[in-house]
């Protein structure tokens, strides 16, 4: 019978029908639980923390640390001699349900619980080395309200602080919530969007790091922090609408905003956003620039092949192909592999090669020939090919 109520709590939806209060409290008495002249509270432990470097869980361990963390409330509640049942919920967080005489004040119940969780946030945290926080729910005398109070435990407790290692919260003193004061990063999130429209991932990393890192500063409370990261992913999804990019089709249909709502710790949250979100827009990103850059490349390589010898520089490039220099350099590289200079001179060392094979000229005539100084022709020589002009000469012609 406890069991089954534990059940009805675990179902999140369950409710106790009224009619049903007189049956459920003659039953738990046949199970050894005092159910008349009762008060009923249930309390909801949530353990956080296992992305931490320093952790020795790991983030699929989810299962591993619920049943500990249900195994130590179950000890402490056994030590104490309370009559409770405990509820593993397996992801991370435990629900406990606990009874008390009636004629015992409710004030002083409500000490009772408060020593309890806090002797419990205190032992888990120090056993599993992670963060913990338990949210204390309102009493009652009555089963049918049980199961409603989980949803109100569950919105309460992500009023924790985020900073904070142990931490025991009451539900009556957090809702209904006084609204704080708006802390969000406007000028970060203006950093954000605009590497993203410029194509510059690895800035659009940095900054996400940084929004996070400013909400949990300034905000502090999971709720916040929640809030505030809905908001920067629906300004990337309408920014990469903007940018030509249809979210949908980018992230195979994926629920982003669902699969966000079920993260809690600010280190999975930077890396959803990372790998999830900027990472795939990254790699559309550069292989569409790719395939638009291939022309263009081909050209100025193929006027590079004829006119190397002449000097050209990066900056003469572009302003014959009308782009600007650093953009052509960025897709220079992405589509040779190399960037414009070291191709430049590749193709000279090439060219003196084939002249120190096939020809007898000398080779500060080489030098001149490919475009280069006699003294820095041969440094340049050296260090690509490990020998000399001289030697190289001679080895192909054994």
């Amino acid at each position: 019978m406890i069991n089954r109520l534990a059940r009805k709590i675990n179902s999140r939806k369950c409710a106790v029908p009224p009619e049903q209060e007189p049956e459920i409290r003659a039953r738990l008495q046949t199970f050894g639980w005092s159910s008349e002249s009762q008060w009923f509270g249930l309390m909801l432990a949530r353990v956080t923390g296992v992305s931490k470097a320093d952790n020795r869980f790991m983030e699929n361990d989810e299962y591993l640390i619920s049943f500990a963390a249900a195994n130590i409330a179950q000890e402490m509640v056994r030590i104490r001699g309370i009559q409770a049942e405990i509820i593993n919920f397996h992801d991370l967080t435990v629900g406990i349900l606990l009874s008390y005489p009636s004629e015992t004040r409710k004030m002083h119940v409500k000490e009772e619980l408060f020593s309890l969780a806090e002797d419990l946030v205190r032992t888990i945290s120090s056993l599993l080395k992670m963060q913990t926080t338990i949210c204390i729910g309102r009493l009652t005398t009555e089963i049918k309200d049980i199961p409603d109070m989980l949803p109100f435990l569950q919105n309460a407790i992500l009023y924790r602080d985020l900073k904070e290692q142990c931490q025991v919260l009451d539900l009556e003193e957090i809702l209904p919530y006084t609204p704080q004061e708006v802390h969000y990063p406007f000028a970060l999130e203006k950093e954000l969007l605009q590497a993203l429209r410029m194509g510059q991932c690895e800035q659009a990393m940095q900054r996400i790091e940084a929004i996070i890192s400013e909400l949990v500063v300034r905000s502090r409370k999971e709720k916040l922090l929640k809030e505030g990261v809905m908001q920067v992913l629906g300004s990337i999804m309408h920014t990469l609408l903007e940018t030509g990019y249809q979210p949908h089709q980018l992230y195979e249909g994926d629920n982003l905003f669902e699969q966000l709502s079920q993260i809690r710790e600010p280190e999975q949250i930077v890396r959803f956003f990372q790998q999830k979100i900027i990472l795939p827009y990254a790699q559309k990103l550069s292989e569409d620039q790719t395939a638009r850059a291939k022309p263009l490349i081909e050209q100025v390589t193929a006027m590079l092949k004829d006119q190397f010898a002449e000097g050209i520089s990066l900056e003469a490039c572009a302003h014959h192909f009308n782009t600007t220099p650093y953009t052509l350099s960025r897709l220079f590289k992405q589509v040779t592999g190399m960037n414009f200079i070291d191709y430049v001179t590749a193709l000279r060392i090439e060219k003196a090669k084939e002249l120190l094979s096939d020809s007898d000229m000398k080779v500060n005539e080489i030098a001149e020939q490919v475009g280069l100084q006699p003294s820095y022709f041969i440094r340049l020589f050296k260090r690509f090919e490990q020998i000399t002009p001289g030697q190289y000469r001679e080895k192909v012609m054994k």
